[in-house]
């Protein structure tokens, strides 16, 4: 079996705070030698066990105020080097999983190290049960200055990799625009004067193409539209995709978006998820119109899913 070797967001919690408690706890042994001959006189193998439960407990509750102390400086380092984080809620669920198994686990995984090695030199420092000599001072802030460092890469890695908001042009990210559509394109022969997606630059094949395309979608059941007036009836039969009796649509008709108007082709050039988030499968070059084939995800292939506007 192939197991990925990767810390999760509890382990970012509890690994932090064991080794903050391991090292305060040598720290305090050393400082008092008569507490370790107690200690291995009188434990019994079920209070060593119970220890080794409670030890792990209160790691993860360390870990845990550690992983809220670093939250706090994340919304300081947002104000001048923001991440798009909102990406964590809204994108692909397979581009965060891949995101959590690479660059964020280790991240969170980096900044709690940070700052539970900073109070383990500090506690060494300037507390006397603890103290800790200048060579393992030392040594600790040194590790935490290498842990340090790697956040810093790590966090600049996820910011090229989901984005950022503050001070980006509304133009940025963007690939297409809505035109007239082409005359004699399928399902648009030259009499209609429907409307087309076509891409205003370059396409890389695998873009993202409509991001951050990302609001909720509605599912509406297809007995509910059957009952509703002619022009509403249209509304769901142009725009919405239709898988068995449920059709999924945008939350209102109102905020359409872009990716809505991709008109049908048997040579499609972009290709939803399971989301409904739009990719490009080959390389797209500027002055194209956007494609998709509606077979592929809905079964409502009599009426054009998003074009055809008159």
């Amino acid at each position: 079996m192939d197991f990925a070797l990767k810390p999760q967001p509890l382990i970012a919690e509890v690994l932090p705070g064991f080794m903050m408690i391991g090292i305060i706890g040598v720290a305090y042994l050393a400082n008092h030698p008569s507490q370790t001959v107690f200690l291995s006189q009188n434990e019994s193998v079920a209070e060593v066990i119970t220890a080794g439960f409670v030890g792990i407990l209160v790691s993860w509750i360390v870990g845990t105020l550690f992983d809220t102390i670093r939250d706090l400086f994340e919304h300081l380092f947002d104000r001048w080097f923001p991440v798009n984080w909102e990406f964590l809620f809204r994108g692909p669920a397979d581009e965060i999983q891949k995101l959590n198994e690479t660059w964020l686990a280790y991240y969170f995984l980096s900044g709690n190290n940070v700052i539970a090695l900073v109070l383990c030199g500090f506690c060494g420092a300037f507390i006397g049960a603890v103290h800790l000599n200048t060579p393992w001072l030392v040594l600790i802030f040194v590790a935490a200055g290498l842990f340090g460092w790697n956040s810093i890469f790590l966090r600049s890695e996820i910011r090229r990799i989901i984005g950022y908001q503050k001070g980006r042009f509304p133009h940025e990210g963007v690939y297409s625009r809505i035109k007239p559509a082409i005359p004699g394109f399928p399902r648009n022969p030259e009499s209609d004067h429907g409307v087309g997606i076509f891409a205003i630059r370059d396409i890389p094949k695998g873009t993202l193409v409509f991001a951050p395309d990302d609001d909720r979608t509605a599912i509406v059941k297809r007995e509910a539209v059957e009952s509703l007036p002619e022009e509403f009836k249209r509304l769901y039969h142009d725009f919405c995709v239709l898988e068995g009796d449920l059709y999924t649509c945008p939350v209102n008709f109102n905020k359409l978006t872009v990716a809505w108007y991709a008109n049908n082709s048997d040579e499609p050039n972009i290709a939803p998820d399971k989301s409904l988030h739009f990719r490009a499968t080959r390389n797209i070059a500027a002055g194209e119109e956007l494609t998709s084939r509606y077979k592929d995800y809905s079964e409502n292939e009599e009426e054009p899913l998003s074009c055809d506007v008159k």
